[in-house]
Protein backbone atom coordinates (compact mmCIF):
# COMPACT_ATOMS: atom_id res chain seq x y z
CA UNK A 1 0.00 0.00 0.00
CA UNK A 2 1.37 3.19 -0.64
CA UNK A 3 2.55 5.96 2.04
CA UNK A 4 -0.80 7.48 3.25
CA UNK A 5 0.08 10.88 2.01
CA UNK A 6 0.45 9.08 -1.31
CA UNK A 7 -3.38 7.92 -1.58
CA UNK A 8 -5.45 9.71 -4.19
CA UNK A 9 -8.95 11.70 -3.89
CA UNK A 10 -11.77 8.83 -3.53
CA UNK A 11 -15.29 9.25 -4.20
CA UNK A 12 -14.68 13.30 -5.09
CA UNK A 13 -13.19 13.74 -0.98
CA UNK A 14 -9.67 15.28 -1.98
CA UNK A 15 -6.85 13.32 -0.35
CA UNK A 16 -5.90 15.44 2.82
CA UNK A 17 -2.27 14.65 4.40
CA UNK A 18 -2.55 13.93 8.17
CA UNK A 19 -0.26 14.18 10.75
CA UNK A 20 0.01 12.74 14.61
CA UNK A 21 -0.53 15.30 17.11
CA UNK A 22 2.30 16.57 18.55
CA UNK A 23 2.72 14.88 21.66
CA UNK A 24 3.03 17.18 25.10
CA UNK A 25 3.42 16.45 28.74
CA UNK A 26 1.03 18.10 31.63
CA UNK A 27 2.19 20.91 32.97
CA UNK A 28 3.32 21.00 36.41
CA UNK A 29 0.13 20.99 39.18
CA UNK A 30 -0.23 24.96 40.00
CA UNK A 31 1.07 25.83 43.45
CA UNK A 32 -1.83 27.79 44.03
CA UNK A 33 -4.07 25.10 43.95
CA UNK A 34 -1.51 23.01 46.54
CA UNK A 35 -1.36 26.38 48.41
CA UNK A 36 -5.78 25.95 48.89
CA UNK A 37 -5.57 23.13 50.93
CA UNK A 38 -5.11 25.33 54.16
CA UNK A 39 -8.32 26.87 55.99
CA UNK A 40 -8.97 29.57 57.96
CA UNK A 41 -12.20 28.98 59.63
CA UNK A 42 -14.55 30.22 62.30
CA UNK A 43 -18.35 31.00 64.01
CA UNK A 44 -19.70 34.43 63.77
CA UNK A 45 -21.22 35.36 67.61
CA UNK A 46 -23.03 38.85 68.80
CA UNK A 47 -21.62 40.06 71.95
CA UNK A 48 -23.44 37.72 74.28
CA UNK A 49 -21.56 34.92 72.39
CA UNK A 50 -24.72 33.86 70.78
CA UNK A 51 -24.26 32.51 67.15
CA UNK A 52 -24.94 34.68 64.77
CA UNK A 53 -25.91 33.54 61.17
CA UNK A 54 -25.73 35.22 57.72
CA UNK A 55 -22.74 37.78 58.68
CA UNK A 56 -21.16 39.05 55.70
CA UNK A 57 -17.30 38.12 56.24
CA UNK A 58 -14.63 39.40 54.82
CA UNK A 59 -10.53 38.06 54.65
CA UNK A 60 -7.59 40.53 54.37
CA UNK A 61 -4.14 39.80 53.85
CA UNK A 62 -1.31 42.27 52.81
CA UNK A 63 -0.15 42.40 49.16
CA UNK A 64 2.94 44.73 48.08
CA UNK A 65 2.47 46.51 51.15
CA UNK A 66 -1.15 47.07 50.68
CA UNK A 67 -4.21 45.16 52.48
CA UNK A 68 -6.45 43.54 50.38
CA UNK A 69 -9.53 41.95 50.69
CA UNK A 70 -8.67 38.36 49.01
CA UNK A 71 -12.12 36.02 49.88
CA UNK A 72 -15.60 37.13 51.03
CA UNK A 73 -18.15 35.21 52.34
CA UNK A 74 -21.51 34.47 54.34
CA UNK A 75 -21.81 32.49 57.49
CA UNK A 76 -24.29 30.03 57.37
CA UNK A 77 -27.32 29.53 59.88
CA UNK A 78 -25.00 28.18 62.49
CA UNK A 79 -22.41 31.26 62.43
CA UNK A 80 -19.73 29.01 60.88
CA UNK A 81 -17.28 30.63 57.39
CA UNK A 82 -14.31 29.16 55.98
CA UNK A 83 -11.87 30.35 53.47
CA UNK A 84 -9.16 28.16 52.05
CA UNK A 85 -5.80 30.24 51.70
CA UNK A 86 -2.52 29.73 50.94
CA UNK A 87 -0.28 29.35 53.68
CA UNK A 88 2.60 32.07 52.46
CA UNK A 89 0.11 34.41 53.57
CA UNK A 90 -0.83 36.05 57.18
CA UNK A 91 -4.77 37.41 57.14
CA UNK A 92 -7.30 38.90 59.36
CA UNK A 93 -11.10 39.28 58.83
CA UNK A 94 -13.68 41.66 59.70
CA UNK A 95 -17.29 40.33 60.02
CA UNK A 96 -20.41 42.63 59.66
CA UNK A 97 -24.15 41.82 59.89
CA UNK A 98 -27.16 44.47 59.23
CA UNK A 99 -29.82 44.77 61.68
CA UNK A 100 -30.76 46.46 65.13
CA UNK A 101 -28.67 47.02 66.21
CA UNK A 102 -25.59 47.05 63.05
CA UNK A 103 -22.93 44.01 64.30
CA UNK A 104 -19.08 44.05 63.45
CA UNK A 105 -16.20 43.12 64.46
CA UNK A 106 -12.30 42.19 63.45
CA UNK A 107 -10.19 39.72 64.04
CA UNK A 108 -6.51 39.87 65.39
CA UNK A 109 -4.19 40.49 62.17
CA UNK A 110 -2.07 37.12 62.83
CA UNK A 111 -4.52 34.37 61.02
CA UNK A 112 -2.87 31.54 59.37
CA UNK A 113 -4.55 28.70 57.44
CA UNK A 114 -4.46 25.60 58.96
Amino acid sequence: MPPFSALQAQNGVPNVVKTMPAVRSLPPPSPTLADQDFIIAGITRDSSGNVLGACMIYLFNILGGMPMITGCTTSDANGIYRFYVSPSYIYWVVTYKDGTPDVGGVSANNLVGV
